[in-house]
């Protein structure tokens, strides 16, 4: 029973983490300003749906994509593995990184709302590299079908929460403040950071031990 409360609450502090809804807020309220609530809740609905897929897809199917473009899991949980510690360092700096920074005034004038659930919000935003290399990563952590639904499910319910907050983004706002939401941001990013170099240790850890020069070690 605790090493499925173990697997649960990694799972989802990974996804959360990667997500960050708490700083996403401002990106989908700077995206989403000139269309009415109605239009608001479509672009967020469609573009949590799109997510959803996209990260099933990637975690049920993950090692058949290894295999057509010769990928080792070791591989893409060092890849991952940096792309999540450049991201927390970015939220560490209070920096927004560059995929999840919004679409100038220009560009977003001439975006209909499907372009914007699509790409930037759910493409690379909440459906990024860093997310899909959590579910990946998680999927080769614990092989079987059943924890890979339980890796889309989980996935699911973080998605549920962003969702949530976006519709009821200005609530949020007002309710936390900005210095509050920025402290918070922050926090995550630190725990993606640690995350991130926890994936490469595990990444160098497996590889050393196929090369035979380790056995057992904990990292």
């Amino acid at each position: 029973m605790i090493a499925y409360k173990l697997f649960l609450t990694t799972v989802f502090l990974g996804f959360f983490s990667m997500m960050n809804p708490f700083a996403l807020i401002p990106v989908y309220a700077s995206l989403v300003e000139r269309f009415d609530g109605h239009t608001r809740r479509k672009i967020a609905n469609k573009a949590c749906i799109v997510s959803f897929f996209l990260l099933a897809l990637f975690v049920l199917l993950g090692n058949v994509i290894f295999q057509m473009f010769g990928i080792t899991l070791n591989a893409f949980r060092l890849v991952g593995g940096a792309i999540m510690i450049s991201a927390g360092v970015e939220l560490l700096r209070g920096k927004m990184s560059k995929e999840n920074r919004p679409k100038g005034d220009v560009e977003r004038e001439d975006m209909s709302s499907e372009d914007i659930a699509i790409s930037p919000l759910a493409v690379p935003i909440l459906a990024g590299p860093g997310t899909l290399a959590v579910g990946m990563n998680f999927s080769g952590m614990y092989p079987g079908w059943w924890y890979s639904f339980a890796i889309v499910g989980i996935g699911a319910v973080t998605l549920s929460i962003v969702y949530f907050s976006f519709i009821y983004c200005e609530l949020i706002t007002k309710f936390l403040g900005r210095d509050l939401m920025d402290v918070i941001a922050r926090i995550i990013g630190l725990i993606i950071a640690v995350m991130g170099v926890q994936m490469i240790l595990f990444g160098i850890q497996s590889v050393l031990e196929g090369w035979g020069l380790i056995h057992g070690l904990s990292v």
